[in-house]
């Protein structure tokens, strides 16, 4: 694995070439801005001078077309009235607020991925152009800012509680020691009286070791699960894995994981005390992020999107295609309101994955959850360098975590 000099070399090499388009775009956003507040100040101080203006070109138009007389047919006290004063200001911060935001917009690009591309042309994508360097760094991964790790790869996993909406991003893929490795940012959720209740929001790792049975003599023998349960609570937690037996865990994990097993022998060879300490290391360290914040254009370009979304399927609904009956009863009872501040309500529940990472592996996954408030893979504002050093530590200590998670499996299984 590259080392942290070798890695932190590069990572100053890709921000000094983020820099430049960063650099770039913000003194276009700076021009812009100096023209939208003249712009604003204009149609304020001068509405009638504007709107008579553009009477008198429409009219010099007409008479040359020959099509309309404009003064002859309407007078300009009708024309230059409030409504039409009103109408120029908000055209002129609408004008405005185009003139702000689209270098934000360019600056940042699309959210789609040249890595795992499904469209005909590709546009640039910060968010891509950054981790995807970085991640190349460690082996053949690839990162998509849209996406995630399939439903079909955790459908047989007992760490998620019952829910009806599975939200994915930035989704990586890639191999570790003969390992495939997937990972992405999850929130998992119910829905609750039309609001999004989360359940699970944070990292979602799955290993799957299904390619390389040859080297490691097979599947998993039988299923293993630790499960946060600091109050010992048998009625929620016990009752679920009642077939199964306890697994005893070392000592510093013992008062807040409880272990499960139906093969004690292979449990106790892949659980080990490295292996937790591994995890609970790099879970610590997503817990104590403090440059994480959500920057207001990433929260603007969300708002969007979502808002766009809404209304595209609020029309779709009256003009497109009738809904089944099913589709109907579905939307009852999982649609969720509008909500563009991407800050859902976490559960309180026992049954929540939100206080301690926790892992579960059977036949071919070993997969593995890592609770954060966080977006960790976002791009700061453009009045900030695009990533920082938490940054850069966060990527290193992640991959590491994960190229010791993946020599653990090989080494235990051989």
């Amino acid at each position: 694995m590259i080392t942290w000099d070798a890695f932190n070399k590069e990572f100053s090499t890709l921000l000094s070439s983020l820099e430049v388009r960063r650099k770039r775009y913000l003194k276009f956003l700076y021009i812009r801005t100096a023209i939208a507040i003249a712009v604003v100040f204009v149609s304020f101080a001068y509405p009638t001078e504007i709107l008579g203006g553009i009477l008198d070109l429409f009219d010099a138009l007409g008479r040359q077309t020959g099509l309309f007389h404009m003064k002859e047919t309407v007078e300009m006290e009708a024309v230059v009235g409030k409504s039409a004063i009103f109408s120029l200001i908000l055209l002129a911060f609408i004008c405005s607020g185009f003139l702000i935001l689209m270098p934000v917009y360019n600056y940042r690009g699309t959210n789609r991925s040249a890595a795992l591309q499904t469209f005909r042309f590709h546009r640039f994508s910060l968010k891509d152009e950054a981790y995807s360097k970085l991640l190349k760094l460690f082996g053949s991964f690839e990162f998509a800012p849209r996406g995630g790790i399939s439903l079909v790869e955790t459908r047989n996993s007992t760490l998620f509680p019952e829910h009806q909406l599975y939200l994915p991003e930035d989704f990586v893929v890639g191999r570790l020691n003969d390992i495939t490795v997937k990972f992405c940012e999850a929130n998992i959720a119910r829905v609750e009286d039309r609001e999004r209740i989360s359940i699970f929001k944070g990292l979602l790792i799955v290993c799957d070791i299904s390619e390389i049975k040859v080297k490691l003599r097979g599947n998993f023998s039988g299923r293993t699960a630790l499960i946060y349960d600091p109050k010992k609570e048998v009625g929620k937690v016990a009752d679920k894995y009642h077939s199964m037996e306890r697994l005893s865990l070392p000592e510093k994990f013992e008062p807040v994981l409880e272990g499960y097993t139906t093969d004690v022998a292979e449990a106790q060879s892949i659980i080990t005390n490295e292996l937790l300490e591994c995890l609970d290391a790099f879970a610590t360290q997503t817990q104590q992020l403090t440059q994480q914040i959500g920057h207001w254009d990433d929260r603007l370009a969300y708002a969007v999107a979502e808002t766009y979304n809404y209304i595209k399927d609020k029309l779709l609904s009256v003009v497109g295609k009738p809904m089944l009956p099913s589709e109907i009863a579905y939307d009852e009872e999982y649609k969720t309101n509008l909500d563009i501040t991407k800050s859902d309500q976490v559960s309180d529940d026992m049954a929540s994955l939100n206080q301690h990472f926790e892992l579960e592996f059977y036949d071919d996954k070993f997969v593995v959850t890592i609770p954060c408030k966080f977006d960790l893979f976002e791009t700061n504002s453009i009045f900030e360098p695009a990533l920082n050093n938490e940054d850069a530590r966060l990527v290193y200590h992640m991959m590491a975590t994960l190229d010791q998670l993946t020599k653990h499996l090989n080494h235990a299984k051989l």
